[in-house]
């Protein structure tokens, strides 16, 4: 029981108020100011800010990632849900531990 309770608060720990969405590759879709994962053909995840697109790459801060080798890319986006569900899950998770607790 207590293998499980460890796990469920690791879980949460590592929770977190982002998300990331997949979007097309086009000029009008990238934000310099916006944080970015690029999965690239070799399957390489590279986690990217302030980027630009030019005519053949993606340039960002710390790297210049030629489009045809982009499979994926994703925008990173702040999530309500997720941020307003951790206080609710942490309650409920302490009230269950306290729960299981009582009863031994």
């Amino acid at each position: 029981m207590k293998l499980t309770a460890y796990l469920f608060f690791s879980l949460l720990l590592l929770t977190s108020c982002y998300s990331y969405n997949k979007i097309d590759l086009s000029v009008d879709s990238i934000n310099s100011e916006k944080t970015y994962k690029v999965t690239t053909i070799n399957g390489n995840k590279i986690k990217v800010k302030k980027c630009e697109l030019t005519v053949d790459f993606l340039s960002c801060t710390k790297s210049k990632i030629p489009i045809n080798e982009i499979v994926e890319l994703k925008e990173r986006k702040f999530s309500y849900l997720k941020t307003a569900s951790i206080p609710i899950v942490y309650v409920g998770a302490g009230i269950g531990l306290l729960a299981i607790v009582m009863d031994n």
